[in-house]
């Protein structure tokens, strides 16, 4: 006799199912792998599962193992803060085993997931730390996600000084340079920049550098200085008049002026005027006078200069017209 049954299949595969929705992810952030696996008779699988990372552009694999309980399994994992912004694959091992160790039922499959490009860090980059007034501050900001690659995007940068006011403020692209003109006067001081781009702050600072500089030059028979530096003058110059050397102390505030009347018997002369041995100024010129000489004509006097004198000057003024219309009131009465 025999006796035939129904079809029926042999198999030693697990079917895979993810329950997971989310696709991207946060460098730091951790991720949920969580799902089922059963037998292909529909009973849920019992064993061990191996999840294993795959970088798409690295051979380096990151694995992770849990558990099969009546089917179910849950791998979690943190993603390294220096992660790349890139997709990934998870691919999942799913296996029982019998009472000798042996493998028995087995299942696979993959998940692919990605990672953002999250802003870490804010770069400023000066082309110099030290700036000469009458020059241009040259910087420019980067912004770099967690591998340090550059990402593409908008920077406000604001140039604060010693005093810590906002003397410049600028938006522009990052990576690209702002120059910032210092003024031939401005101060010698260190000054602090600041840029923001999406919501991360980068600082830095530079130094202005002191300046000591006039400008030096021969107006007829008149030799003029002026500080154009942005610190105080103090040089000796020599005046060359026929040659005949003669040495003037000059000391000029910030953006002071000194006139010096050049004098020498009647007749045309050569001038030279040098400073620290570097020739500035030269003419050729008719003066007059008893003798060679360099006197000192004006003295440049503001009210910036000497505020204490100009008060006195205008009180001692005050006084006097009060006076004379005291004694005028008193004569017509």
């Amino acid at each position: 006799e025999s006796a035939t049954t129904p079809d029926f299949r042999i198999s030693n595969t697990m079917n895979i199912n993810f329950l997971i929705n989310q696709t991207e992810y946060n460098p730091g952030e951790t991720v949920l792998v969580e799902g089922t696996a059963t037998k292909e008779n529909g009973q849920s699988a019992d064993g061990f599962v191996d999840l294993l990372f795959v970088p798409f552009n690295s051979s380096q694999n990151l694995t992770y193992k849990s558990t099969l309980d009546n089917g179910f399994f849950s791998v979690s994992f943190v993603l390294p803060k220096d992660t790349k912004a890139e997709k990934y694959l998870l691919s999942l091992n799913a296996y029982e085993k019998n009472a000798n160790n042996e493998t028995t039922n087995t299942g696979f499959a993959t998940y692919k997931i990605g990672v953002n490009q999250v802003p870490t860090n804010l770069e400023i980059i000066r082309e110099s730390s030290e700036v000469d007034p009458e020059q241009n501050l040259k910087i420019k900001a980067v912004l770099r996600d967690q591998t340090g690659e550059k990402i593409p995007s908008t920077v406000v940068m604001s140039l604060r000084d010693n005093f810590n006011e906002i003397r410049g403020q600028m938006e522009k692209a990052t990576d690209e340079f702002w120059e910032y003109p210092i003024v031939y006067n401005e101060a010698p001081a260190k000054w602090d920049i600041v840029a923001i781009s999406e919501g991360v702050t980068g600082e830095s600072d530079f130094k202005i550098k002191e300046r000591e500089i006039a400008d030096i030059k021969i107006v007829n028979s008149t030799l003029v200085v002026i500080n154009k530096g942005n610190v105080p003058y103090n040089e000796t110059l020599t005046v060359k008049i026929d040659y005949v050397p003669v040495k003037i102390a000059v000391s000029l505030g910030i953006d002071e002026m000194r006139k010096y009347s050049l004098r020498a018997p009647d007749g045309e002369y050569y001038v030279e005027v040098f400073e620290n041995g570097e020739p500035h100024a030269s003419e050729t010129l008719s003066l007059t006078g008893k003798a060679i000489s360099v006197e000192e004509a004006s003295k440049s006097l503001s009210l910036t200069t000497y505020p204490v004198a100009w008060i006195f000057v205008v009180l001692v003024l005050g006084f006097m017209f009060v006076m004379v219309l005291r004694k005028g009131y008193q004569r017509s009465f």
